[in-house]
């Protein structure tokens, strides 16, 4: 199957990598119209440092950030800032926010309906009250979209934890971007932890398409029907 669906959890193991205090040091300054540019490519490259790892899993939406912002303003930097902070948090913790598994063992087959099973453990990092975890699906294969409000309609995803002592509730995440849509916000598969914390090991189910309350299943783009995954 090719990797369309995304759990917004980045994974993979740490591997030698340029010194973050010098980046830190260069984004913890001013912005300004005349060090915009270097600051973004130092980003961008910050960003393809932790793609070529395995941690960062949405270099593309960072791209997409410059490519509406490629000259300084104040939207431009308060962009900036936020990619910061994130590429801080992924430079800190990647490989410990836990894996993302396929876990079924059925054949989709385009234009048809069927079930993909997921599993999320959770890694070193707990998720605690009030953390969530969104599901994405690449923008280019996004129909139908993943949805979580019509049990009966194409394409409902359930989750399910095994924790003994977190429980959990699924909502639809307005999400922007290459794993949602690039154009406007649009309700994405999520689920909010609200008592307790999954901890190290505990495990989300997640089932795209999920029939067992009528939902005809989640069927792949049958643009190309003699092909399966």
């Amino acid at each position: 199957m090719r990797r369309n669906l995304l759990l917004l959890a980045a994974t993979g193991a740490l591997l030698a990598q340029p010194d973050p205090g010098v980046r830190k040091q260069a984004l913890s300054g001013p912005v300004t119209e005349s060090n915009y540019p270097s600051l973004m490519q130092t980003v961008r490259d910050w960003g393809d440092d932790l793609t070529r790892r395995g941690t960062f899993l949405t270099q593309q939406d960072l791209n997409l950030t410059f490519g509406r912002f490629p000259g300084y303003s104040l939207d431009a930097e308060r962009n900036l800032r936020a990619w910061v902070k994130v590429l801080e948090f992924v430079e800190a913790n990647g490989g410990k926010l836990g894996s993302l598994t396929r876990i079924d063992q059925s054949k989709l087959i385009a234009g048809r309906p069927g079930t993909v099973v997921l599993e999320y453990i959770t890694g070193d990092i707990p998720i605690q009250t009030g953390g969530s975890l969104i599901l994405g699906q690449n923008f280019f294969n996004n129909r139908p979209r993943p949805q979580v409000t019509d049990p009966t309609g194409d394409s409902f995803v359930s989750f399910e934890t095994n924790s003994r002592t977190a429980a959990i509730e699924t909502y639809a995440a307005p999400m922007f971007g290459m794993y949602s849509s690039i154009f406007l916000q649009q309700p994405m598969p999520a689920f909010r932890v609200t008592k307790g914390q999954l901890s190290k090991g505990d495990r989300v189910t997640i089932r795209v398409g999920d029939r067992r309350r009528g939902s005809p299943g989640y069927r792949p783009d049958g643009a190309t029907p003699r092909h399966s995954n």
